[in-house]
């Protein structure tokens, strides 16, 4: 990541301790993007969660009568690890009757955080960008191959790269392009 910011023009006068943070920056992002991308953070349709919930219930109900069957040598071992199994039993149950019980809302959005992660990346690299060359992202289009190019294409690229963020840069670049008119305004 460092060398990618390297890549940008004025960047030397910077020193590496700047850098490193930039690219922290950049990583943390990704990591925030992440774990927006984890099912529990998610959205799925009412028949998935449906199915979900019951398969969980399911496995809970298993897990009682595992617990059930336990004899007494094994309860006092657990005892002696802190854990009270008969609270346990308690919560257990309880969790089951609210899951068995709850009802799913839809959700709205399926899609919307498929690219959560590229787009947090992307704001944080777009981020970087200003603050090292000093001037918004831009982008060059080609009039006869219509390819994008430009410092902050290659910027973002280079970045993905880095981060094997399985999205389109030039999608990305775009959106940030024009995020950055309104975010730093002339």
């Amino acid at each position: 990541m460092i060398d990618a910011i390297n890549t940008l023009p004025r960047s030397e006068r910077y020193r590496p301790h700047v850098i490193e943070a930039h690219a922290e920056h950049i990583f943390d992002a990704s990591d925030i993007g992440l774990e927006a991308t984890q099912n529990r953070n998610r959205p799925a349709s009412e028949c998935k969660s449906v199915g979900e919930i019951s398969q969980l219930v399911a496995q809970c109900e298993r897990l009682a009568r595992s617990i059930d069957g336990l004899h007494k040598n094994a309860v006092d071992a657990l005892g002696r690890e802190l854990i009270d199994m008969h609270q346990f039993q308690s919560t257990l149950a309880n969790f089951t009757e609210a899951a068995s019980t709850c009802e799913i809302g839809t959700s709205e959005g399926l899609d919307q955080t498929r690219k959560h992660r590229a787009v947090a990346i992307a704001d944080a690299a777009g981020e970087v960008f200003v603050e090292i060359t000093g001037r918004l992202p831009t982008l060059t289009i080609n009039p006869t191959t219509s390819k994008t190019s430009g410092i902050w294409f290659d910027f973002l690229t280079l970045v993905f790269n880095v981060l094997q963020v399985e999205a389109s840069p030039e999608s990305q670049a775009r959106r940030v392009k024009e995020l950055a008119k309104e975010k730093y305004p002339s």
